[in-house]
């Protein structure tokens, strides 16, 4: 029995991917991955020992997801970046609300993030703190985002009705 087969979906990204089934998963050779790690192509692996290493499925996912939205629907910089982003907090995010509360403490602008295939690249967004800042002048400015992942944009209006100042 392949207890890996069947993990909670949750635990599946955590799963490590060594670089040969990495280079099966993405569809290229394995010098071909090499050369998409040493060009900053691809995520960073997880280095175990100096000649080990490996992937997080979850973080090969989220890649995949971010470059198939930039490539296939035209997205700019900053929804790919959001998307990334998302991913990440969704990784170790737990939905509590002293969670919610730090992430918007520590931020100058929190974004939520979901998908929306109604929109033309696939992804919807909503400022939730510090709108101001993402106008076009303001781009120039350094601050700090916080994108949180949600499920629908009726999910972005209660977390921007509950904690927007």
């Amino acid at each position: 029995m392949d207890v890996l087969a069947n993990l909670p979906s949750h635990l599946t990204r955590h799963r490590m991917l060594g670089p040969k089934a990495t280079a099966a998963f993405l569809g290229v050779t394995t010098s071909q991955l090499s050369r998409m790690r040493s060009e900053g192509i691809i995520p960073q692996p997880i280095h175990f020992s100096p000649r080990r290493y490996g992937w997080k499925v979850g973080i090969l996912l989220d890649w995949v997801d971010s470059e198939t939205i930039r490539h296939r629907h035209g997205a700019d910089q900053f929804t790919v970046d959001m998307v990334a982003s998302a991913n990440e907090t969704r990784s170790w995010f737990s939905g509590h609300p002293s969670d919610i509360q730090i992430l918007l403490n520590d931020s100058d602008v929190a974004v939520a993030v979901w998908q929306d295939w109604r929109e033309p690249n696939g992804v919807g967004l909503m400022p939730i703190k510090g709108e101001d800042l993402l106008n076009a002048e303001n781009r120039a400015l350094k601050y700090t985002i916080a994108a949180f992942p949600c499920g629908s944009a009726e999910h972005a209006e209660a977390l921007m009705g509950r904690w927007a100042k």
